[in-house]
């Protein structure tokens, strides 16, 4: 066995941050929510408090689900400037 010097032989290690994990999607503006769109993502602003209302690109085309089938998207100032635009799973 080891001999006791009589000193603590404890080691120390730096703390580090843990990332936390959270379930919040990550809100962004229109023109990053665009890049998702033509990369076939489908997206929603959480404004719409729905997931059933989405974004996305059919034949070329940027299309709006609502009442359960697509319109042609209208885009209005309030869309553009929104931040709280989330990327739905698939």
């Amino acid at each position: 066995m080891g001999e006791d010097n009589g000193q603590d032989q404890t080691q120390v290690f730096p703390r580090v941050q843990v990332p936390m994990v959270t379930k919040k999607p990550v809100e962004m503006g229109f023109c990053d929510a665009l890049a998702e769109v033509l990369n076939g993502k489908k997206i929603t602003r959480i404004a719409w408090e729905s997931n059933i209302i989405f974004g996305k690109l059919v034949d070329n085309k940027l299309m709006i689900f609502i009442n359960g089938e697509f319109h042609s998207w209208t885009l209005v100032p309030g869309d553009i400037t929104a931040n709280d635009w989330i990327i739905l799973p698939e």
